[in-house]
């Protein structure tokens, strides 16, 4: 025990280590079991925790109990029948610290510290103790019995000790005898110790449906043979631990005592399993045969030494189940598998004793070898030797379990991804652990492609190859291996544990489509960006015909081109290619406006016409004060539209216009000069009318211009013009007309044009010739022929009296014959204007209106 203790010691430090360097131990995933709550296991299950065997007693409170004798010793040799861990002299402190510290420490943290009743037999409940380690009391060990825990008749172990107290005296403490019946015995007395506690009933076990049996997995290593296996490992097989004696040839031997019989009745001490009577003839009969078939395949029929203890391989039989013979038990309990010092326990060996022919040698209750009759009844170990090539997964340290998982196989594909026809794939197996070379691994596919079992390639033991060239279709395609062994025979599982499928894809991806910022025109860069579809590999672009490249994100387009995608899926199947023309991109400012009429000398406003020659003009801006005009100007023109440009006489007003594109791309300001004159030729005639004379009318006209380009004049019995009667008159001025030598009022038109085409037109009179006769009464140059002319106006006097007179206007000429309302009445005060009018009087002559 001291050596088995040093190495879990040993390897717990090196776990420690190797955790702490970030390297921990991964876990066999050959061990598939399934995981089941210690609170959910049947009474009596059987446990493997900490490297030893246990069974289930109470599943609610996590109550388990060691099926063997660990040791044998004192309950406490002061006589004190209390369990205490505090007294150092006590069992209960043995078990609580140099036991207990046998755990690992992730051991230890799920041994609950418990309450154990600590009552006699009377009343176990009187009294207890907390702690992690204790004994079974009483009741529960008989509650053990009735669930088959234990055996109803006894192990033939001796005693072993429960922690119940005897109520009879003060000394003594309730065991358990060979025949399974409790009886009292002195603390002094040395005994066997089977611990008890208390573990989480949370704690996830893992069982083993090979052994039927459950194990608290720990940290796994590799995959054994048993030949490979250390001296004292366990092995769970038919619901039982076993420990490993030779590990060369397989032989193991029960962890515990499974029986309690006689050796022989009839007093033979020769081991013989030809003899109905004797225990060889039992193991190879009634107990080989409650293992089942395939348990027996992994049972050699071996050669078993039974010569006496002087020349053990002197005899031998040939059989699956035995003993182990002295000298076997001798080095097991060297190795630490069989206490030193005994267990408290009796159990046959398979050694004749040399000195009694009715004796066989046992293993007694302090480690050593005793004989015993064959007639006695003693503890049963069966021991066999287990096929020395099986394989063994380790569950917990040095505990194996018979490897009948079936392999299983990783997948996987290269290249990676989906894949189109004609496209070759090499599938790789990794199967998770070696498998034999025959028969050969073989696959298969179904589903969007088919291919029937087919041997694979072998690259290493667990690593196969197979290489499958895609046909038609679409959808995943389903592999399934077949045929494949693991080196123990166990069936390679058809379904992979990953990489089950593949994907065959021979439909293209969509195309590509693009989005655009701006979509309007713009004198700025434009950004392009490219969706492609969720299942595109390889994204691409190419402006214009420069090449294609991969596609990372969103592009600048500085000029109008064309922008062209496209892309493929992991099957190499191409999509569609999509194009994208920009266009908006203007950086290119508008040419400068132009105007008619332009830059110029002008007598009247002018309606400007503004064009053009740009087609892409959106807005064009103007002024008229000289400022430069912008975007912000509020005076806008359409193209083809018109401005009115107007000044006063000698003004020269500037019109400023700036074009922009609808990119906002600004052109160059163009900039237009109208002076205008609007005084036009100074008419002046040398008379502007005549009273009537019986001589001939005489007038000169001068003209005042700098630019005078023509004059003309006609005469006229009224203010009409008429165009075909214009004289043409001389430059330079002044110049006398043609003379009026006719009788009448007449009316002189004279018309001046300059070079600015100013036209001014004058009429001048009235001009009276004729025979003068004084009429009586009469206004100064006015006749009694006259009165015609005049008309009734209503208007006020300068009183602002209403009146209705019969006047008419007064001009150069006396009485002016053709005249409006404004040249009688004021316009604004509706008053006859004083002095400028004459009015017919009572008398009905003319008189001037004063």
């Amino acid at each position: 025990m001291k050596i088995k203790g040093l190495k879990r010691a040993v390897a717990i430090v090196i776990a420690i280590s190797l955790i702490c360097q970030g390297l921990l131990f991964e876990r066999n995933d050959k061990v598939e079991a399934a995981t089941s709550a210690l609170s959910s296991l049947p009474v009596g299950a059987r446990i493997m925790f900490g490297g030893r065997q246990f069974a289930v007693l109470n599943p609610s409170d996590g109550t388990v109990v060691s099926l063997k004798n660990i040791t044998k010793m004192a309950f406490d040799p002061n006589n004190t029948q209390l369990y205490n861990p505090s007294d150092s002299n006590n069992l209960g402190y043995y078990l609580n610290n140099t036991y207990f510290n046998t755990f690992t420490e992730g051991e230890k943290e799920l041994i609950k510290n418990s309450i154990w009743y600590t009552g006699n037999e009377t009343n176990e409940t009187a009294s207890s103790v907390t702690t992690y380690i204790g004994l079974l009391r009483e009741t529960e060990y008989n509650a053990a019995k009735a669930a088959g825990i234990f055996l109803s008749t006894g192990e033939y172990g001796y005693y072993w000790w429960l922690i119940t107290p005897y109520s009879g005296n003060g000394t003594s403490v309730r065991r358990v005898a060979s025949t399974g019946i409790v009886g009292n015995s002195s603390t002094s007395n040395t005994f066997g110790v089977r611990p008890a506690f208390k573990i989480l009933e949370s704690t996830n076990f893992e069982y083993d449906t090979y052994s039927g049996m459950y194990y608290y997995p720990g940290t796994l290593g590799e995959n054994k043979t048993i030949s490979t296996l250390n001296i004292g490992d366990a092995i769970m097989f038919h619901g039982e631990a076993w420990r490993v004696v030779t590990p060369s040839t397989g032989l193991i031997v029960s962890d515990r005592i499974v029986d309690a019989r006689v050796f022989d009745p009839d007093g033979t001490q020769l081991y013989n399993p030809s003899d109905s009577n004797n225990l060889g003839y039992y193991l190879n009969n009634t107990y080989y045969n409650t293992f089942t078939a395939a348990e027996k395949t992994k049972i050699k029929s071996s050669t078993w030494y039974r010569g006496n203890e002087t020349n053990e391989t002197a005899s031998s039989v040939t059989t699956y189940i035995g003993l182990l013979r002295e000298t076997e038990y001798n080095a097991a309990k060297a190795a630490g598998i069989f206490p030193n010092t005994g267990a408290s326990t009796y159990w046959w060996l398979i050694t004749p004793y040399s000195v009694d022919s009715g004796c066989v040698r046992v293993a007694d209750h302090v480690g050593g070898v005793t004989n015993g009759v064959a007639t006695s009844t003693y503890g049963v170990r069966s021991a066999f030797q287990i096929l020395e090539t099986a394989i063994v997964n380790e569950v917990q340290m040095g505990v194996y379990a018979i490897d009948t998982t079936s392999p299983t196989a990783d997948i996987t594909y290269n290249p990676l991804g989906s894949y189109k026809t004609g496209t070759a794939v090499t599938i790789t197996a990794t199967f998770n652990e070696p498998v034999a070379d025959s028969p050969v691994p073989r696959i298969s596919i179904s589903g969007a492609n088919t291919q029937a079992a087919i041997n694979m390639t072998k690259t290493s033991p667990t690593v196969y190859t197979y290489t499958h060239t895609v046909g038609a279709g679409d959808g995943l395609a389903t592999v399934a291996m077949g045929t494949a062994k693991d080196i123990a025979g166990n069936n390679v599982t058809a379904a992979p544990t990953s990489g089950a499928t593949f994907t065959v894809d021979n439909t293209p991806p969509a195309a590509p489509t693009f989005g655009v910022n701006p979509t309007t025109p713009t004198n700025d860069d434009v950004i392009v960006t490219i969706t492609y579809p969720g299942d595109a590999t390889i994204i691409e672009y190419q402006i214009d015909a420069l090449g294609w490249l991969s596609y990372t994100g969103a592009i600048t387009i500085t000029t109008n081109v064309t922008v062209y995608a496209r892309c493929y899926d992991s099957s190499g199947n191409p999509s569609s290619q999509s194009s994208l023309s920009i266009v908006n991109i203007d950086k290119t400012p508008p040419d400068v406006p132009t105007v008619n009429p332009a830059t110029g000398t002008y007598n009247a406003a002018q309606i400007v016409t503004v064009s053009n020659s740009s087609i892409d003009v959106a807005h064009t801006y103007y002024t008229l004060d000289g400022s430069d005009p912008n975007e912000t100007t509020p005076t806008e023109v359409i193209i083809g539209g018109t401005i009115s440009v107007d000044g006063n006489d000698g003004e020269t007003v500037t019109l400023k216009l700036v074009s922009y594109d609808g990119a906002e791309n600004k052109g160059t300001i163009g900039t237009y000069q109208y002076t205008f004159n609007k005084t036009g030729p100074i008419i002046i005639p040398s008379i502007t009318g005549r009273v009537k004379a019986p001589s001939d009318i005489d007038v000169d006209i001068t003209i005042i211009s700098n630019n005078l380009e023509s004059w003309e004049y006609q005469w006229d019995a009224d203010t009409t013009l008429d165009e075909s009667n214009w004289i043409e008159g001389v430059i330079p001025t002044p110049q006398a007309i043609t003379p009026q030598t006719a009788n009448g009022t007449w009316y002189l038109h004279v018309r001046a044009t300059d070079d600015d085409e100013n036209i001014v037109l004058k009429t001048y009179g009235s001009y009276k010739k004729g025979t003068v006769s004084i009429s009586e009464g009469y206004a100064e140059d006015t006749y009694l022929d006259e009165r015609k002319w005049f008309k009734y106006y209503i208007g006020l006097d300068a009183n602002n009296i209403g009146r209705v007179m019969l006047v008419a206007p007064k001009d150069v000429g006396g009485v002016k014959q053709i005249f409006t309302k404004d040249d009688v009445l004021d316009p604004v005060t509706h008053r006859f204007k004083v002095g400028a009018v004459y009015y017919i009087d009572r008398y009905s002559k003319i008189q001037v209106y004063n």
